[in-house]
């Protein structure tokens, strides 16, 4: 069994985009941006989402995070192998005030026994969605935790440059295919402000400019996902 793929009717940041057939993760790149292959009206594709919060809300990130790995830490003594999660979505907003890392614990358990060396599982437990995979059979247990969230520690009006660095990356990934670039906030307070004129005028001018620049014809559609909704824009 394989749950990495099919994300896209799983996932909630699939809700937001194109309605596609298939969603295969496919681990991380460079700077802890996610890559996901997808199919689409029968052609693959490919999204790339880099997640940030702002540096203002690192304590809670800290808090969430410990919270994962105690429920990990938790669960090695009880199972077998050698284990990576992915944390591939959460909602610190939301579902932290019933966290209990022993039923995060418990529902690890239940799935690392299910597991054989080389598939992957989807573990969702309130607002937390991640893939347990196994790498290896040996007689004791060990799991990694793999987050993918950058923190965001300049400020706000250096937002439109980090844009800039992720769309350039996205465009060096899209070659002959249709690329979804995501930049995911999960932070309380979005950095980006979707109603923002000027900071949407400004990133579209640094990304018409970088391609023309660029002379690619890549197909990119990217997207500022937070909060408050979608800013999205098409090349």
């Amino acid at each position: 069994m394989n749950d990495s793929q099919g994300l896209n009717a799983i996932l909630p940041l699939f809700a937001r985009l194109p309605s596609f057939e298939d969603v295969i993760y496919k681990g991380a790149l460079q700077d802890k941006i996610m890559s996901f292959e997808t199919l689409l009206s029968g052609s693959p594709g490919l999204v790339l989402v880099m997640t940030v919060i702002r540096q203002e809300e690192v304590l809670l990130w800290d808090s969430c995070r410990e919270m994962l790995k105690n429920s990990l830490a938790a669960a090695e003594p009880r199972i077998r192998g050698v284990f990576i999660f992915d944390l591939l979505s959460i909602e610190m907003a939301q579902g932290l005030d019933i966290f209990q890392w022993g039923e995060l614990t418990q529902l690890i358990i239940n799935h690392s026994r299910k597991t054989q060396a080389g598939q992957s599982r989807l573990i969702k437990y309130c607002s937390v969605y991640g893939l347990l995979t196994k790498k290896s059979d040996v007689d004791w247990g060990k799991i990694q935790l793999c987050d993918h969230v950058k923190v965001f520690d300049k400020d706000p009006e250096q937002v439109p440059l980090m844009i800039k660095k992720f769309f350039k990356i996205c465009l060096s990934y899209a070659g002959q295919r249709r690329l979804q670039g995501v930049f995911w906030d999960l932070s309380r307070e979005p950095i980006f402000i979707q109603d923002h004129q000027q900071q949407i005028e400004g990133v579209k001018q640094l990304m018409e400019k970088f391609k023309n620049e660029s002379r690619t014809g890549a197909l990119v559609d990217f997207y500022i996902m937070d909060k408050n909704g979608t800013a999205t824009f098409i090349y």
